[in-house]
């Protein structure tokens, strides 16, 4: 395969400290991704489908997930297939799901974002002053600060992920995890990435005895 252009992706924290805001939100621990995209770099433009497995930790009727302001969503659904409303907040790129019948605390929840948008490199970024996520002719890099898929618990939460991206043919994908054979897709290829946490979601103190 010629390569005419490298397309970095990342699923992993690199950067320390969340939104202040996270703490008023409904506590969730997500669980898994699964993430089908296409990514078009003569239109830099990214569209994704994005499957969350999470569980609410608290009882609640909406929960709520950042995602970058330049990416548009177009339906979100549960896993019946039922469409869910949902307002987005631009001044900290959050998108809250609403469930009209309540979500019980600790019984696991599927959600499907379906979303696309232009990620030039100009966009205003999560992180002020930092550039996460572009797309050129000849390269593009979608970091995990960019939030370019739907987040929770930032740089706090742990998850696993399958990730599939399709791009023109003589492109490269690169991502975190275990990857697959490439796989011809119409007149592109599709890259996939499996990642498993190696580490638990999150950290609980626990009181005791010293040992």
């Amino acid at each position: 395969m010629k390569t005419t252009g490298i397309i970095a992706l990342g699923i992993l924290a690199t950067v320390g400290s969340g939104l202040a805001q996270e703490d008023k939100r409904a506590r969730i621990d997500v669980v898994s991704y699964t993430i089908d995209a296409q990514i078009n770099p003569d239109a830099q433009t990214l569209t994704a489908r994005a499957a969350v497995r999470f569980v609410p930790e608290d009882q609640t009727n909406a929960v709520t997930f950042e995602l970058n302001n330049a990416l548009n969503i177009s339906r979100i659904v549960d896993d019946k297939g039922q469409n869910l409303q949902s307002s987005r907040n631009q001044q900290d790129n959050t998108v809250r799901v609403t469930f009209p019948g309540g979500l019980p605390k600790g019984q696991p929840v599927s959600l499907t974002f379906n979303y696309d948008g232009r990620l030039t490199g100009n966009e205003d970024s999560p992180i002020y002053g930092i550039k996460f996520a572009a797309i050129q002719h000849d390269y593009a890099f979608l970091l995990y600060p960019a939030r370019w898929f739907p987040v929770s618990g930032y740089t706090t939460d742990r998850f696993t992920s399958k990730i599939s991206v399709t791009v023109p043919q003589g492109y490269v994908v690169l991502g975190s995890g275990i990857d697959s054979k490439p796989v011809a897709a119409g007149d592109g290829t599709t890259f996939s990435f499996d990642y498993q946490a190696v580490f638990p979601r999150r950290y609980r103190h626990r009181e005791g005895p010293a040992r």
